[in-house]
């Protein structure tokens, strides 16, 4: 028999046509898993392309979610590295074509892919406009471990506007905060800036929402941050927010922990009544891991869920407090 070069091997593979797209249509949902890339699971993509055809423009509801977790340490080939490990990428295109006047000045198609979506977050829940034609969405994974997710797309009729003015502690309006807008369950939906006048506005169906402000991004000197649950309407709803200082964790009982160990947190700004707390980058109702909260210390029994690596205190006054990294003992 004989035997193929690595050359001829190398040209061979290159010619390995990708798989096609699977259709799917509006409000279908789609689930798969994607398993880890062979060749370099630790930064190497793997990725499932479906293909959307519209007869004309909607505004839709995206709602991706995956099994992904944040802050992980895993290993490869002796390298130590943090990830996500999730099928977190979701790019949305469209393929588009306009007749163009050639060198010739003879008419051609022109076919061009315009980008419409993307997220890098494994948990989303986005109002976005969709355009007419064939569009590709493409989900990607980078870990070693297989990623299972799903998505599904809805047609979106009504809205409403959220709106409100963000300020700092004095009542000062913030020009610049970023606000964010997620699911109560934590899925991210929009984001936007406020305007000169600390204004916001954003469009989303109606529901249920957490507003998360950030001031500390792009507006100098105002480290404030804070949060408020909310409910929109397709009439519209208004809602100003009065943002406070971050909270700081300064110290814990002990770094390493075992689940069911009853462990404590302390630091500052906390508040006496806020519910959550943010596991290994969930942010999660502390309703079954919270024994006791005040404005300075947080009494908890660790869960057999938890993951380790940064743990955050998130106070709805002041937002995120800064990472406390944990490990298992």
């Amino acid at each position: 028999m004989k035997r193929l070069s690595i050359l001829t091997l190398s040209i061979l593979a290159a010619t390995v046509q990708a798989a096609d797209p699977i259709p799917i249509s509006m409000g279908d949902t789609h689930s798969g898993v994607l398993k880890p890339n062979p060749g370099n699971c630790a930064y190497a993509k793997t990725s499932e392309t479906l293909a959307l055809t519209l007869a004309e423009p909607l505004s839709a509801r995206v709602r991706f979610d995956t099994d992904g977790r944040f802050g992980e340490t895993k290993s490869w080939r002796g390298t130590t590295y943090d990830q996500t490990t999730a099928a977190d990428y979701l790019e949305i295109s469209a393929k588009t074509s306009r007749t163009v006047i050639g060198p010739n000045r003879k008419p051609r198609t022109l076919t061009e892919i315009v980008p419409v979506f993307k997220s890098r977050h494994p948990h989303i829940d986005n109002l976005i406009e969709l355009p007419a034609g064939t569009l590709s969405l493409k989900i990607s994974s980078v870990g070693c471990e297989p990623s299972a997710y799903s998505l599904n797309l809805a047609e979106v009729v009504e809205r409403g506007r959220l709106e409100g003015i963000i300020s700092d502690p004095s009542g000062a309006p913030i020009p610049g905060a970023v606000v964010a807008i997620y699911t109560p369950d934590g899925a991210f939906v929009d984001t936007g800036l406020t305007d000169a006048t600390g204004a916001y506005a954003i469009d989303l169906a109606p529901g249920r929402y957490f507003l998360r402000a950030n001031a500390a991004i792009y507006a100098p000197g105002k480290p404030f941050q804070g949060a408020s649950e909310i409910a929109v309407t397709a009439t519209g709803t208004t809602r100003n927010l009065t943002l406070g200082p971050q909270p700081v964790l300064s110290s814990a009982s002990t770094l390493a922990f075992a689940s069911g160990q009853s462990m404590s947190l302390y630091g500052s700004g906390f508040g006496s009544s806020k519910d959550y707390l943010d596991l290994g980058g969930y942010l999660t109702n502390s309703s079954s891991y919270i024994q006791s909260w005040t404005d300075t210390q947080i009494d908890l029994k660790v869960p057999g869920s938890a993951i380790p690596g940064c743990w955050r205190v998130f106070s709805t006054q002041g937002g995120y407090s800064d990472c406390l990294m944990l490990s298992h003992s």
